[in-house]
């Protein structure tokens, strides 16, 4: 009777909504799909709420098993009661698995103060970078100020070698003339 009903409201475009109390996970391997009525394959969308025992709490979740025709997520969603309503909490997107509750608090908490290290670790690297390139400039700017006054000693060596030179020609030419050497 419950089977031509639905098929009844669907065939009207009617929504309608069912819920199914599931019999404990760990006894029926087939609770995301089985149903007492076995109607579950009548149904467009299934969603499951249940409750996840973990860290000495329990934490409500949320899940689409199937959405015919719309895309959807696949993962499981920690979902909290309050006084503004039913309220997703973000997905914990780190490694690990699942966490919900102060179990997953906790493991963000951790992973931020890794972030921090890791962020302090970037920054002392980056400042020990910038000591060294100070230090390489501070040495190439000594050495380029050795090379300049090595260089200017250099040229004036060559000045008086090229001068000196100019005098012994100009001594032997000055000889050649008093000689009367031949030209």
């Amino acid at each position: 009777m419950l089977m031509r009903l639905i098929d009844h409201a669907k065939s009207l475009q009617i929504t309608a909504l069912f819920t199914n109390l599931s019999a404990d996970e760990a006894t029926n391997a087939y609770a995301l799909e089985a149903t007492q009525m076995h109607v579950s394959s009548l149904m467009d969308t299934w969603l499951i709420l249940k409750n996840v025992e973990g860290n000495g709490e329990r934490n409500r979740a949320f899940s689409i098993a199937k959405a015919r025709g719309l895309a959807h997520s696949n993962q499981i969603r920690e979902f909290v009661l309050s006084g503004k309503g039913i309220q997703l909490v973000d997905v914990y997107k780190g490694g690990g698995g699942v966490l919900f509750g102060s179990a997953r608090i906790a493991q963000e908490g951790r992973e931020s103060a890794n972030r921090v290290l890791r962020n302090e670790e970037i920054e002392r690297r980056q400042r020990e970078l910038d000591r060294r390139r100070r230090i390489m400039e501070k040495e190439i700017a000594m050495l380029k100020e050795k090379f300049a006054r090595e260089e200017d000693e250099i040229r004036i060596q060559i000045e008086k070698d090229v001068s000196r030179e100019k005098a012994i020609e100009n001594g032997e030419k000055a000889i050649g003339i008093q000689r009367h050497a031949d030209r």
